[in-house]
């Protein structure tokens, strides 16, 4: 079960660096978008310089795309955890086959989740001692 549990953690790492890399992937062809369009008063939509349309519209497309997997790879990691941390807590512990030998200190287990900003965005480390 401990050996599933860090899968699942290991998953849920790499997911919320996916994240962090999808967000600054996405603000970064919204910026680009917002630089060359301006908002039309009292709408949603966008008027945007034609010269420039096209690639406006891969940046948009870009966008869109980096917000699905933003979406997705934040689910992942909540999901990652939410399986890996049970799965180490309920694991039982290792036994020694000595009876007669004294009891190892007890390990000490952490978890630590840092959330930070970053240049171009934020960022989200996960670390654990098991």
């Amino acid at each position: 079960m401990r050996i599933g549990g860090g899968i699942a953690l290991g998953v849920a790492g790499l997911a919320a660096i996916g994240t962090g890399v999808a967000v600054g992937i996405r603000q970064s062809a919204i910026s680009t978008v917002n630089k060359d369009c301006m908002p039309i008063a009292n709408s949603t939509k966008l008027d945007c310089n034609q010269n420039k349309y096209p690639n406006i519209r891969s940046d948009y497309d870009r966008a869109q795309t980096a917000n699905v997997l933003m979406i997705a790879a934040a689910i992942t990691a909540g999901v990652g955890l939410a399986v890996g941390i049970p799965l180490i807590a309920v694991a039982p512990k290792a036994r020694s086959d000595n009876a007669d030998s004294e009891k190892p200190a007890p390990a000490k287990t952490s978890l630590r989740l840092d959330v930070a900003p970053s240049f171009g965005g934020a960022s989200i480390g996960l670390g654990g001692q098991f």
